[in-house]
């Protein structure tokens, strides 16, 4: 096994250059992800928009670690999780907006509410004469990309 030499420039970059390849690596998985399902449900749906939760559970990111062995590869786990999502979401919003031209690509933040009809609705835009029909006092705030095409 041979080792490769390190410079004290060299030491001192490498973990900078490493958070930097997993950052790319978890934007690009989950633009990807996105990517994905925005246009599974466009191919099932009449629907024109597509909410992507922010909150949604990704698996982390490895990649090999620097370090050589002769008996197995070493990895550096990434987690993906909201606070990354919401750090970097305008370069998220930018990949997505590449792969997805004239459409709305958006980062909203929803509150949603219980109709009597079982169904949610977003109170934040909702109309005066509909308040009495919807129970506000258990709205939950939601955070989405929401991508839309009509």
């Amino acid at each position: 096994m041979s080792l490769t030499p390190f410079s004290r420039a060299s030491l001192r970059l490498l973990k900078g250059q490493k958070d930097e390849e997993g950052r790319e690596r978890r934007l690009e998985q989950i633009t990807k992800e996105i990517y994905t399902n925005a246009v599974s449900f466009a191919e099932r749906n009449a629907e024109t928009s597509y909410r992507h939760s922010v909150t949604i559970n990704y698996n982390p990111v490895s990649i090999p670690s620097t370090i050589p062995s002769a008996h197995h590869l070493h990895f550096i786990q990434f987690p993906i999780n909201k606070e990354f999502i919401v750090g970097n979401m305008d370069e998220i919003l930018t990949r997505l907006r590449s792969v997805f031209p004239d459409c709305s690509v958006e980062y909203k933040k929803v509150s949603m509410a219980m109709g009597r009809d079982g169904k949610e609705y977003d109170i934040s835009s909702l109309d005066d004469k509909l308040r009495p029909f919807i129970d506000t006092s258990r709205a939950q705030t939601r955070e989405y990309i929401v991508i839309d095409w009509s």
